[in-house]
């Protein structure tokens, strides 16, 4: 996955950093401020339950999180709007 909301508790500087995501899979609400941020915890805590219950995140209504693949190598990208992406940054990975 890659998660590409910038946090409400973030400066512009940092945008989105690594680790960002943490209060949203975690669903800490005093980190949760931005108008969409509590649906997108409410997103992210599904996903992980749904998985650590039945080794599939998909279900309950949530957009689908793809099974990666090789040839497509499809993730699901985090934000208020959910979505996916195909080969997300080759361009920047190309060089490995």
């Amino acid at each position: 996955y890659t998660f590409n909301h910038t946090p409400s508790f973030s400066t512009p500087t940092m945008g989105v950093f690594h680790s960002a995501e943490l209060p949203f899979v975690f669903g800490y609400a005093p980190y949760l401020r931005g108008a969409g941020e509590p649906a997108l915890s409410r997103a992210f805590v599904g996903y992980w339950t749904r998985f650590a219950a039945t080794g599939d995140p998909n279900g309950g209504g949530a957009a689908a999180w793809p099974r990666w693949a090789a040839g497509s190598e499809e993730i699901i990208v985090l934000d208020e709007t959910m979505g996916t992406a195909a080969r997300y940054r080759d361009a920047r990975c190309d060089v490995w």
